[in-house]
């Protein structure tokens, strides 16, 4: 069992894991306590150190990132395409209204 000091209190678990702004107290699997919003690590104390993060916490980072990843392509494509099409429209548009044509 690992310990956890946080503002004279006492916070224990199998195993804490330090995140970039949270601490994380996890037993059998499960949080059994968070700390979220962490700015001032300093004022937290642990036996011994930190647990690595959990391996399948870390493959979810890894696949939310890549979905991100092609989310945000995806968008730019989007916004790609719709340019073009204004583009287009916006062309379409002063062509009529100045009586030219320019599509030849």
């Amino acid at each position: 069992m690992r310990a956890l000091n946080f503002n004279g209190q006492k916070y224990e678990a199998e195993k804490i894991v330090k995140y970039s702004d949270s601490i994380v107290g996890y037993s059998a699997g499960t949080e059994v306590f968070a700390f979220r919003g962490v700015s001032d690590f300093s004022l937290f104390s642990i036996s011994g150190s930190y647990d690595d993060p959990p391996a399948d916490s870390i493959e979810g980072l890894k696949l939310e990132n890549t979905q991100l990843k092609l989310a945000l392509a995806e968008m730019a494509e989007t916004q790609q395409k719709d340019k073009q099409e204004m583009q287009v429209a916006l062309a379409e548009i002063a062509d009529l209204l100045t009586g030219g044509t320019t599509n030849g």
